[in-house]
This record gives structure tokens, C-alpha cells and sequence, in this order.
């Protein structure tokens, strides 16, 4: 995706810039927005609460496999004999 350019608006008190439906940012979306010297970051919030339910959904589809595998149990070998090798 290359470089949108756009002009700085003012909104209320403060200064707004509009994004490009281009980049994919839906209205209502949260954003840091970081300031190294010239430059502007602006990067999705990550919703660190859905994170923690989808881990905690799949957690469940886990133990959920595991409840209806076959392999409950570990199988048992058959001990083997190892050989006399002198000097090993």
C-alpha cells in the first residue's frame, strides 16, 4: 500500500486528519497514535480483553478434542534388552 496525503482539520479544540477508507480503519476504532520527532505512528488498539477470550475459547476447543480422542492413555511398550556391547 503506498502513501495517502491528506490535510489536518480542525475538530473542536483539537486538530483531526481523515483517514482513507483505503487503509482499512473502520469509524469507532481505537488507536495510539506515537510521536518519534517528525514522524506519526498511528496503530490499532489491540483489544487485549478479546485476546484473552479467544485464548480462553480455545483453551476450551482443546480440552474439548482431548475429552473425545482415543488416546487417553499412553500404551505401554514391551521392555527390550539391550545388547552387551563392551566398549560403548
Amino acid at each position: 500500500m503506498g502513501a495517502f496525503e491528506t490535510e489536518v482539520f480542525k475538530s473542536g479544540n483539537g486538530a483531526a486528519v481523515h483517514l482513507p477508507s483505503a487503509l482499512g480503519i473502520t469509524p469507532g476504532t481505537l488507536v495510539t497514535i506515537i510521536r518519534d520527532g517528525p514522524n506519526l505512528t498511528i496503530k490499532p488498539v489491540v483489544d487485549r480483553g478479546a485476546v484473552r477470550r479467544n485464548n480462553e475459547a480455545l483453551v476450551e476447543e482443546i480440552r474439548a478434542i482431548w475429552a473425545d480422542a482415543p488416546f487417553h492413555e499412553v500404551a505401554k511398550r514391551d521392555e527390550i534388552e539391550a545388547p552387551d556391547r563392551p566398549g560403548l
